[in-house]
């Protein structure tokens, strides 16, 4: 293996490879088992069916929920930070937008990032609004490529992907015609 590095499921590892595994995220070299990290101790009481290990995503957070949703999450081997997309800190009190981040920083000060996903927010932005539609359906015309964080957030209607059915219920939530996504 040559020297180089990845960003596996937001963990960054040099000269190795991450694997999210059994609720362990192994940092590995070749077989050998370079460290180690207990996940499953990481409690999300009411959010606990809106994680996604593998995929890193905490998802189906509906529109205008604010960060202090994400102090339900503890973890007792690390911290825990809110961040934006641009790894700023957020308060409690503001609106989490598609890309926002829980950051759980260890003890030896690596981290495992989960990237926030808001039904319907596309754009990132923490708005639902026409720009949401058209994004959904550049995306769906293959026009754009859109991260999974963002792709999640316009699955709307069922677990097939994004497809006509998203960016119509997402047009009709935006008209007024249906009131929840």
């Amino acid at each position: 293996m040559g020297i180089e590095t990845l960003n596996i499921n937001k963990i960054v590892v040099t000269n190795g490879i991450a694997v999210v595994n059994n609720n362990k995220v192994q940092i590995k070299y070749g077989d050998t088992v370079l460290k180690e990290y207990d996940i499953s101790k990481i409690t999300l009481n009411a959010l606990l069916n809106n994680l996604d290990m593998q995929k890193g995503l905490i998802k189906g957070i509906t529109a205008e929920s604010k960060a202090n949703i994400l102090n339900d999450i503890t973890v007792t081997n690390g911290t825990i930070s809110k961040l934006d997309k641009k790894n700023v800190p957020i308060s409690d009190t503001s609106n989490l937008k598609t890309g926002d981040k829980l950051r759980i920083t260890f003890s030896d000060n690596s981290y495992y990032d989960y990237t926030v996903s808001v039904k319907g927010d596309v754009v990132g932005s923490g708005e639902i609004n026409i720009a949401s539609v058209a994004k959904l359906y550049q995306y769906l015309k293959g026009v754009i490529t859109m991260d999974e964080a963002y792709v999640e957030a316009g699955d709307l209607v069922g677990p097939d992907g994004i497809e006509i059915n998203d960016v119509a219920k997402l047009y009709q939530y935006i008209k007024g015609t249906i009131s929840t996504l």
